[in-house]
């Protein structure tokens, strides 16, 4: 991620001695980049913003954003899933938060030697052994990038105008589901609609619908094939995955 960083110092930089349209703020004020690049910007203007006193917010084109923003997040869910290592359970994946916060914890999202990696916890066998295994997945860069961008320039924006013009509350989870109303669950994608999602682009780019389940089982045999004895997956939770699998749903939709 060097290069992020001297585009941050370039971007910090250019903010203190130019007023040029158009430069990168790393900064706290980070929520205004994108919104500046609409206010700037013409055709977007016109766009995401009414005519009229105080020039207020079209609602109608910020939900078509958010449903934007939300095939976005599908799809880096998925890529969570199959690059990280041995694919999480869908609750520990989807419990991802980029933030800190007083109600649902610590962030487990960090970046170390220049990866991104996320954090999640193993509690089967807990009340046996009262340990807790934490796992650490490294994402391929082109992935890390994916997510920085995201938390950097879109994250920000999102959440400031989903509060102030949308009305939903914030939410600090990384999985959000931007279009859906705020419930108990927080608007979280859930691990139903998680496996909906697997379904529908593994029949895209397989040309069969798999089960996210399915794929975490068949993922061991795939290690056991491709990798070495001491990189392989672990089938200590073979068992679980078993228990993941709906018995009314097949492993591949056919």
């Amino acid at each position: 991620m060097a290069w992020l960083l001297d585009l941050r110092s370039y971007g910090l930089k250019i903010a203190r001695n130019s007023t040029s349209p158009g430069y990168i703020d790393w900064s706290e004020n980070s929520d205004r980049w994108l919104y500046n690049r609409i206010s700037e910007n013409s055709s977007l203007s016109s766009r995401f913003f009414l005519s009229g006193p105080g020039n207020p917010w079209n609602k109608k084109e910020l939900f078509e954003y958010t449903r934007s923003l939300r095939v976005f997040l599908e799809k880096l869910l998925v890529l969570f899933l199959i690059s990280g290592g041995q694919p999480p359970r869908a609750p520990e994946l989807l419990s991802l938060r980029s933030t800190n916060s007083t109600t649902t914890g610590l962030r487990n999202i960090f970046i170390e030697g220049g990866y991104v990696y996320f954090v999640t916890y193993y509690y089967k066998g807990y009340t046996l052994s009262e340990s807790t295994r934490i796992i650490y997945r490294y994402l391929p860069r082109e992935i890390g990038e994916l997510l920085v961008y995201y938390l950097w320039l879109i994250y920000p924006f999102y959440t400031r105008v989903s509060y102030t013009v949308l009305g939903k509350p914030y939410n600090d989870y990384l999985f959000e589901n931007p279009t859906r109303k705020a419930t108990s669950k927080g608007g979280r994608i859930t691990p139903e609609r998680l496996r909906t999602i697997f379904r529908r682009e593994s029949l895209a780019g397989l040309g069969l619908a798999l089960n996210s389940s399915a794929y975490r089982y068949n993922s061991i045999g795939i290690s056991r094939r491709f990798l070495s004895k001491k990189l392989r997956f672990q089938d200590e939770d073979l068992e679980e995955v078993e228990e993941d699998l709906d018995s009314s749903e097949a492993i591949l939709d056919l």
